[in-house]
């Protein structure tokens, strides 16, 4: 059985979307392996209440580059540290919903309107962990690839020169 098969039945039908979506920003889905799953954890039947601190969507993805995918996602304006916590928080909900006989990619994306060359330093100091992975978080702008943000190669380079872990 695929994870986003797995993980469906742990969340309400209420909060599972087609697509990934905010006004003014949207992701393009294409290229994105299916089968996927996108859980909304703004709307009602979401796991967590209206005042725990979330991300704006879980995606599970089955098949990136061989292994699934699980990646917490949050869409804003500009880059704020915020962010980091509120990606934290959605990979901890994750960790709840994906069974641990899995092996998978953690891929932690925020999604901005732009993202200025000045901005790129300050998102590259934060690690995110997801069990025992930790990953820095991937940026894409609205309208780019949403499997762009889950196939970088960024992050190998990383954990090559072994910087992959927090300090």
């Amino acid at each position: 059985m695929h994870l986003s098969e797995r993980v469906q039945s742990r969340f309400s039908t209420t909060c599972i979307v087609n697509k990934m979506e905010r006004p003014e920003c949207t992701v393009c889905l294409r290229g994105t392996p299916r089968p996927y799953l996108f859980i909304d954890l703004d709307l009602c039947g979401a796991p967590l209440g209206p005042n725990d601190v979330r991300c704006d969507f879980l995606a599970f993805v089955d098949d990136v580059k061989g292994m699934p995918c699980v990646a917490p996602v949050e869409f804003k304006s500009r880059w704020r540290r915020k962010m980091v916590e509120q990606l934290q928080s959605g990979a901890k909900e994750a960790e709840k919903h994906v069974p641990t006989e899995f092996e998978y990619q953690f891929r932690p994306t925020g999604v901005l309107k732009s993202f200025p060359k000045a901005q790129r330093k300050k998102v590259r100091q934060h690690v995110l962990s997801f069990r025992d992975q930790f990953e820095h978080i991937r940026i894409i702008v609205c309208g780019d690839k949403f499997i762009d943000a889950l196939q970088s190669i960024v992050l190998d380079k990383l954990r090559r020169q072994g910087n992959h872990r927090p300090e």
